[in-house]
């Protein structure tokens, strides 16, 4: 059984910081967000039963097909 390579991590991100990925390759970032807004995003994580970052990953993978579309 051959064992799956972790991927390699990062020395320093973008401003010299050390950049959080985790083992699977997910970069972990903090957003910023209006209070409407995080309360929608709580509200629909709770009503889809599913976590709050898999919506969010969902919306930007949307936004960043339709601004491919664009041009």
């Amino acid at each position: 059984m051959t064992r799956k390579k972790a991927p390699k991590l990062p020395e320093a991100g973008p401003r010299g910081g050390r950049t959080t990925i985790s083992k699977s390759g997910m970069m972990r970032k903090a957003i910023n967000l209006h209070h409407d807004e995080w309360e929608k995003l709580r509200w629909l994580s709770y009503q889809e039963n599913r976590p709050a970052s898999d919506i969010v990953r969902e919306a930007l993978r949307m936004y960043f097909r339709a601004s491919e579309r664009k041009g």
